[in-house]
């Protein structure tokens, strides 16, 4: 699938593989000392007795000293004098350029493996190719992407594996599921994609690893670990709009809304399916009355409070110009969050919610008038356009917010049905209208009424 590409970013890269021991054969950069010894580690073989093909397999990691994240391949080197010998060719991007990357598999394409006996290649920057949309999965890739959605995001506290699938392209099905996460969530997510053995250690702990299909021991050497093949359980309610995003990445805006709401979210894989279940329900808004409210619960009861802004922001605009209903809670939710949601917004969703908060409660109406923000503009909206009979209910409900609502609205009192609702105060209505004596003759005239 081809796609348009933006400007080239620049990575770095290095190789590694055997000389009298597996060790750095060249690179363009050098890192920390601690980084460099994880490079090392990481780009040896992924346990003893790994079956490794002629394509090699992925490993990605971050390495958070130098701000990069490495992503690698690793080749078999059956020419070396010593068995078990690999080449593995890293390309070091920043954490800031992996943010911008809508397909990830623009890395897979730089990785080459070495030609005897010059490593010449691997001493430069690299440029990385940027395109504008992520490849789609299909077919059988999609079906098992799918199962490791599940397993990753619906078990987000545990390690996954799962045997590689020879129908599919592992590579790319786990590159894709890597590339629709938000930024935060890329650049610490790790993974390889043919391990003989759990390559975590205390923490650095390996989101996913996968292993070759005969290899039937495997799976004892990961405690406790999630079979993404064999997860037991209904499937998330979530897991539909994800896996319709790897097929057609951001059609439906969930790549974009994840892009933005992850950027405050610090708590891992744990968000992933709250964050899909959100914006599930803010595309049902239109057509759907518990749509908004769902959100807003989903939002209470996973999103810790002082996160999520986006998708608080997103919930509230949306809210507020197409709910169809507005209960005490949907009230509260977006007067919390109305700061969030810019102006225009609040002056175009102002007068439904503030029908809203009328009917319930007119006297916190009148009281938004008093605000010094975005509420106010709700209220001074809202009490404009309130016609005289929703007035009058109001009024019957809470008389003593007569001098105030006539401070908005000062031919109110020229309403017959004004003075007759029971409790109304006659002076401090005309201290309101003070010396105006054109307004006070109809008013008197409404009283005699």
């Amino acid at each position: 699938m081809a796609h348009a590409v933006r400007e080239r970013l620049a990575a770095h890269q290095t190789l590694h593989g055997y000389a009298e021991g597996h060790r750095l054969l060249a690179g363009s950069v050098s890192l920390s000392v601690k980084d460099m010894r994880t490079l090392l580690t990481m780009s040896d073989i992924s346990g003893p007795g790994a079956r490794i093909d002629q394509s090699g397999y992925l490993t990605g990691y971050p390495l958070a000293e130098s701000g990069v994240y490495a992503l690698a391949r690793t080749w078999a080197a059956p020419e070396m004098p010593r068995p078990g010998c690999v080449w593995t060719h890293t390309v070091l991007i920043d954490f800031a350029d992996l943010a911008t990357l809508a397909s990830l598999a623009e890395l897979d394409v730089l990785f080459r493996r070495p030609e005897l006996p010059s490593y010449g290649n691997y001493t430069k920057p690299l440029g990385v190719g940027n395109a504008q949309v992520a490849r789609a999965l299909t077919g059988d890739d999609l079906k098992w992407s799918r199962k490791l959605l599940s397993a990753l995001y619906g078990k987000p506290a545990e390690r996954v594996i799962a045997a590689r699938p020879e129908e599919v392209d592992v590579d790319t099905a786990v590159l894709a599921v890597w590339g629709q996460q938000w930024p935060r969530l890329r650049r610490g997510f790790r993974f390889c994609t043919l391990v003989a053995a759990d390559r975590s250690s205390e923490g650095n702990v390996f989101d996913l690893q996968l292993f070759h299909p005969t290899d039937r021991g495997s799976k004892t050497r990961f405690l406790k670990a999630v079979d993404a093949n064999i997860v037991t359980g209904p499937e998330p309610s979530w897991i539909e709009e994800a896996t319709s995003d790897l097929a057609n990445p951001d059609v439906f805006g969930l790549r974009s809304f994840l892009h933005a709401a992850g950027s405050d979210i610090d708590f891992g894989r744990v968000a992933f399916g709250s964050l899909c279940r959100v914006h599930q329900c803010l595309r049902e808004i239109t057509a759907s009355s518990n749509a908004f409210r769902t959100s807003i619960d989903v939002i209470a009861a996973e999103l810790p409070p002082n996160q999520a802004r986006s998708a608080r922001m997103a919930v509230t605009k949306l809210g507020m110009l197409h709910a169809d209903d507005f209960d005490s809670v949907a009230v509260d939710f977006i007067l919390r969050h109305l700061g969030l949601v810019d102006m225009d917004t609040v002056r175009s969703g102002a007068v439904r919610l503030g029908r809203a908060i009328w009917k319930e409660d007119p006297a916190r109406l009148v009281a938004l008038t008093e605000k010094d923000d975005s509420s106010q503009v709700v209220a001074e909206i809202t009490l404009a356009a309130l016609s005289g009979p929703e007035i009058m209910e109001g009024l019957e409900r809470a008389p003593a917010l007569a001098a105030l609502l006539v401070q908005c609205r000062q031919e109110i009192p020229c309403e017959t049905g004004f003075w007759a609702i029971h409790g109304i105060d006659i002076e401090e209505v005309f201290a309101v209208l003070g010396n105006d004596n054109d307004k006070a003759g109809q008013v008197i005239g409404a009283i005699m009424a």
